[in-house]
Parts: C-alpha cells; structure tokens; sequence
C-alpha cells in the first residue's frame, strides 16, 4: 500500500510537472481560458468518450482548442450570446466540424442579481441547441450557466457528460442536483486577486464520472497545487517555471 501510495503521488506530481511545461510553452498560443489542471480534465473525457455531438454555451478559445480531441466525424456546437465575438472565433476558427453560432439575448442589461443572465434575458441562447440534440458532451461557460445546466439535462444523451466551468458560484449549484453522477474538483487560489475559490463540476444522468475518467488521479494534482497555494510556496513553482522556460528557448 506504502508503494502504491508513493507511486500515486510521484505521479501527481509528474502531472503537475507537465502542467506548467504547458503553461510556458503555450503562452503565446491559443488556449482555453481555464487553468491546466481543467484543460487535462476536458481533453481527457474528449478522448476517453468519444463523443460524436458536443455543445458548447460560451465560444472561445476553448472552441479552438478541444475539437482537437475528437474523433474526425465528431462535431462542435458552440453558442455565443456576444455578436462581435462570435465573428472574432468564427475567423479564428478553422475546423469544418466546428460551428460557432450567435445568438443574440432577449434582453439587454441582464435582470438577475448576479450578472450572470437570467433566462428571460436569453431563452433563445439557452433553447437554441434544442434542435440538434442529444449531446454526448456538454460544456457549460457561458451565459446562464444555471439555466443552460437545466437544459442541458434534456439536452445530453443518457450516457453524456456535462462539464460545468467556474463551478465555485453558489449559484449555479441549484441546477445540480438532479445529475446522479457528479464529480468535484476544488482549489483555493490564494494567488488569484481576492484569494477566490475555484472549481470544476462534472456530471452525468446516466454514467458513473469514474468510467470516463480518472477521478483519483486528478483530485491527487489538484490537492498538490491546493498544497502549493496554501503553504505559499510559490517560489518553488515559479523557479520549476523559469527552469522549464529556459529549456524551452
């Protein structure tokens, strides 16, 4: 058990390794706008599900960079509720089976307290991926994130999977608990402006997360760079950067 324990941890520790390899080496490319530790828990359920249809509410960068996951026949939806950007990542984008499409809100300034946007104000945006259902993967980060996360339950093949970015809000978590399988990955920031709690939310009506995913492993990286930002020991991080950066020249 001691080794198996060793071993676990030596291999968290690889991951967290090669997660900031990545964050200096792609620092002028394009990637999603999530921490590393989320980017390897999205590509890792790419690949491991294979899905065919994926939805995606909030175009980005993200858009760009996870249809690079899929198979050749799989297709990308991805809902964008802002007309300008939407025609920024349309450019950008250069994949046949990626589609970015605006949908403009109900309502302008949003009406719920928490800026978020309330359904009222973009039940188009939120009912748009109707028509194209199921998905057998869902990304939730957008606008409406509690309205779209209910969606998305009528929305997702039975065996689908829907991932909820920025999942620390309270106000999302409403939304769910009609998910059967759920997995959560939590990491305080203590570097971030406000020393904000961070979180991603998977979930599932009809597969256990564990199957197309390696749940241990991931909360093991996570615990680590909970460690790290908790004893403040960021030189050690920021040392391990400069040395992989210097590699890289």
């Amino acid at each position: 058990e001691l080794g198996s324990a060793l071993v676990d941890h030596l291999d968290a520790i690889r991951g967290f390794i090669r997660q900031v390899r990545r964050e200096i080496t792609a620092r002028t490319a394009i990637t999603p706008w999530m921490r590393y530790m989320e980017i390897e828990i999205v590509e890792e359920l790419l690949v491991r599900l294979h899905p065919r249809s994926c939805l995606e509410w909030g175009a980005g960068f993200s858009t760009l960079c996870f249809p690079e996951s899929l198979d050749r026949e799989a297709t990308w939806l991805a809902v964008e509720h802002d007309h300008e950007w939407a025609i920024k990542v349309d450019t950008m984008n250069e994949r046949p089976n990626v589609r970015i499409q605006h949908v403009a809100a109900n309502h302008d300034p949003w009406s719920d307290k928490h800026g978020d946007g309330a359904y009222s104000d973009l039940a188009d945006y939120v009912d748009y991926p109707t028509a194209f259902a199921p998905f057998d993967f869902v990304l939730v980060d957008g606008r409406a994130r509690a309205d779209c996360l209910e969606r998305a339950l009528e929305l997702a093949a039975k065996t689908g999977v829907v991932v909820l970015h920025d999942a620390q809000r309270p106000y999302y978590h409403d939304a769910l608990a009609a998910y059967e399988h759920q997995a959560w990955f939590r990491f305080y920031d203590v570097r971030a402006s406000g020393h904000k709690d961070r979180a991603l939310w998977i979930g599932s009506t009809g597969v256990p997360i564990e199957k197309v995913l390696d749940v241990p492993r991931h909360h093991r990286i996570w615990r680590l760079y909970g460690v790290v930002s908790a004893l403040r020991i960021w030189r050690l991080y920021d040392a391990l950067r400069a040395l992989l950066k210097g590699r890289a020249r």
